[in-house]
């Protein structure tokens, strides 16, 4: 599944790219299901590329170098995954990330005391049953591994590894698109965007000082998603739009947006033809009349 996912993922990030190269060439009317709408030779040359890039991790997962093919494989399958889910408003992110933070801590801290081996379900999931010496030889591939380069007091899981889960890159993501498109929307300058990524980074510091202090797996999103929220609702506080990023904002907020700022309605007035705005063609037809008037008085 790992394979098929992150093979789909690393299309969909490279596509953009591949579609520069200058080639148009497309396959000859067919009745093969799959190649019925006559795609490019490119994109078929890019599709058995990516696919020979997951069957080659799939057949190479237990080797030392297999972790670098495995991260680019889990970041384009995390790309994919935030460009494809969009929330709609804020209320939906904020439900979605309490009850995940819930279930991290749940099964980091909670499962050891209820267990019969007294470990962390998460944890020996995440390591394939190495902390326990049981070690299936098999780990779950959702996970970033980074190789660490001498000893280090943080070395709690008896690996050689660093490991972060997809779900501490992709739950914190869904906020920070949410954001990023909320900038978009309302020309904030990418301010929201930047300020949840600063607080995704401190919240990162914070999980591996909590790490080095406790000497024992760490659920990220204790930490992440409280930096994350929080910064989000401080500066939509501050900048009176914490109602908009609660409930989301759609093109008619955008529309109504622009409708209101935009000058008066402009109008033909006086006998000339020429155009002039409302008010001062209401001016110009009152002073008309007040003219007329002042003639009949006279005659």
């Amino acid at each position: 599944m790992f394979c098929l996912a992150g093979t789909v993922g690393l299309y969909s990030c490279l596509e953009p790219l591949w579609d520069r190269i200058p080639w148009t060439s497309r396959l000859p009317e067919n009745r093969i299901p799959i190649l019925s709408h006559r795609p490019l030779y490119r994109n078929i040359l890019l599709g058995l590329l990516c696919m020979g890039v997951g069957i080659f991790w799939g057949v190479q997962r237990n080797e030392s170098y297999a972790w670098v093919i495995q991260d680019i494989l889990g970041a384009a399958f995390c790309v994919n995954i935030l460009k494809t889910l969009k929330l709609p408003n804020l209320k939906i992110c904020v439900v979605l990330m309490v009850l995940l933070f819930f279930y991290d801590i749940f099964f980091v801290f909670i499962t050891p005391y209820i267990t019969s081996s007294g470990e962390s379900i998460m944890v020996k999931v995440a390591t394939g049953g190495s902390s326990s010496g049981s070690s299936s030889g098999e780990q779950i591939p959702m996970v970033f591994k980074v190789p660490r380069l001498g000893s280090s007091p943080m070395k709690v899981c008896g690996l050689p590894y660093s490991l972060l889960g997809f779900g501490d890159i992709i739950v914190p993501g869904l906020l920070v698109s949410y954001n990023y498109r909320f900038d978009v929307r309302t020309e904030g300058r990418c301010l929201y965007f930047v300020s949840t990524v600063i607080a995704y980074g401190l919240g990162l510091i914070a999980t591996f000082c909590a790490l080095y202090l406790m000497e024992k797996g760490q659920p990220a999103l204790l930490y992440l998603v409280p930096f994350t929220l929080i910064t989000t609702f401080v500066i939509g506080c501050i900048r009176g739009e914490a109602g908009a990023l609660w409930s989301g904002v759609t093109k008619q907020d955008i529309y109504k947006k622009k409708d209101s700022s935009s000058p008066d309605t402009i109008q033909v007035g006086g006998s000339d033809g020429t155009a002039k705005p409302a008010d001062q063609t209401s001016n110009c037809s009152s002073s008309s009349a007040g003219s007329e008037s002042e003639l009949l008085r006279k005659k």
